[in-house]
């Protein structure tokens, strides 16, 4: 299973690296992850992987703003290739199938686990940025 799903990311990271590089293409895309966030709840996929990829999301526009520089950009292109094959609903399982939103789910949670130091890190950064100036976002 982690082959297939290395594979898969692995196709993705040109597209990856493209989208990477526009700043429109990258706000549609958090855009659509966001909207497709509350299938995710629907198809009881574990609320602790939604809560992750908002968090990556937040990772990665505080990544191309420039206000968060401490994860290296080939996770963030990996990051950027979980979050394409979600929002892409003709994946592998589609998703208008029953049980259409597994596939995702297990590439959410493999690229969740291998970036969960940089998760967590980012998740200390925030907290700690937000209690010392409550007003930004």
């Amino acid at each position: 299973m982690f082959k297939c799903i290395t594979k898969i990311l692995h196709k993705l990271r040109p597209k990856a690296k493209e989208i990477a590089q526009s700043e429109q293409k990258r706000q549609t895309l958090f855009a659509k992850a966001l909207q497709k966030l509350p299938r995710l709840k629907k198809g009881g996929v574990i609320s602790d992987t939604i809560d992750n990829l908002k968090w990556l999301i937040k990772m990665l526009k505080s990544y191309f703003s420039g206000d968060y520089k401490e994860i290296n950009f080939e996770s963030v292109i990996i990051i950027m290739a979980a979050i394409i094959y979600f929002v892409n609903p003709l994946d592998f399982l589609p998703d208008f199938l029953p049980g259409g939103l597994i596939d995702d789910a297990a590439i959410l949670s493999f690229v969740i686990k291998t970036v969960s130091s940089d998760i967590q890190h980012y998740k200390q950064l925030y907290k700690q940025t937000k209690h010392m100036q409550p007003n930004k976002e």
